[in-house]
């Protein structure tokens, strides 16, 4: 007997449907309010000066033990975190150290459109989806504190992505 394939919804094609305005300015929103709020937020709090201290004080195998000051990350977040140190000759400022959120926050809006458009075939559908993420106050907050929590999304949605495109 075979096997019965599933049937999912084709992305979509047209090139109207893929460039549609309301859909680049949600995006264009949603950066912007993050840039906004990054640039306004740059002094650490004491519980992100805590977990920067650990990543500062110790190198890329320490990131693999556990933390003082009872902080958890996982070691992906801290890495990418001590590489964008470690590029810039070990000068740190909070800016460096709060871009690891920031660029997942604006790399999950980007993610999370092209997941819907594997799930939905109706643009209306993807777009209120999208403004729904875009805008979430929640995200936008993530996206500039020192915690892996915009890392996190952005896995999240890029495996959901990869399991729902690619797992038969």
């Amino acid at each position: 007997m075979a096997k019965k394939s599933i049937k999912r919804p084709k992305t979509l094609t047209k090139k109207a449907d893929l460039c549609t305005p309301i859909i680049w300015i949600t995006i264009t929103f949603g950066i912007i309010l993050r840039l906004y709020f990054f640039i306004n937020n740059l002094e650490l709090t004491q519980d992100e000066n805590i977990l920067a201290t650990n990543i500062l004080s110790r190198d890329f195998w320490g990131l693999f033990n556990p933390l003082s000051g009872l902080q958890i990350a996982p070691p992906l977040f801290l890495c990418i975190t001590k590489i964008l140190i470690f590029v810039n000759d070990g000068n740190y400022t909070n800016i460096l150290l709060k871009l690891t959120p920031l660029l997942s926050s604006i790399g999950g809006v980007f993610a999370f459109l092209y997941l819907l458009r594997n799930i939905f075939i109706n643009k209306y559908v993807i777009i209120t989806g999208l403004i729904l993420f875009a805008l979430n106050p929640a995200l936008i907050n993530q996206a500039h504190i020192l915690k892996p929590y915009s890392t996190d999304v952005l896995i999240t949605i890029l495996l959901t992505t990869y399991f729902i495109r690619y797992n038969p």
